[in-house]
């Protein structure tokens, strides 16, 4: 084998290695982003039934949180990811 087709041969297994790490993180992503964004949900739907009965923006604000959190956490860890290709 050459010089030339292992140094393709490493650039494809790196290529490889870098995309299934940013499969795993945009999985991740999306896992936390309905985790987060649902204990939102339930933390404020649990406010509004015990203390603002009529009101719904507990839930709204309980839900924003919980995906702006996850948003947060996505943003660090696809830049670790981006380093890491660097």
């Amino acid at each position: 084998m050459s010089k030339d087709q292992k140094s393709l041969e490493a650039k494809k297994l790196e290529a490889a290695r870098v995309a299934e790490s940013s499969s795993k993180t945009n999985d991740k992503c999306i896992t936390g982003i309905l985790m987060k964004g649902a204990s939102g949900l339930i933390i404020g739907t649990v406010f509004t039934v015990f203390f603002t009965q009529p009101r719904t923006y507990p839930i709204w604000l309980g839900l924003g949180v919980g995906m702006g959190l996850a948003y947060d956490c996505c943003q660090k860890r696809l830049a670790t990811v981006d380093d890491n290709q660097r």
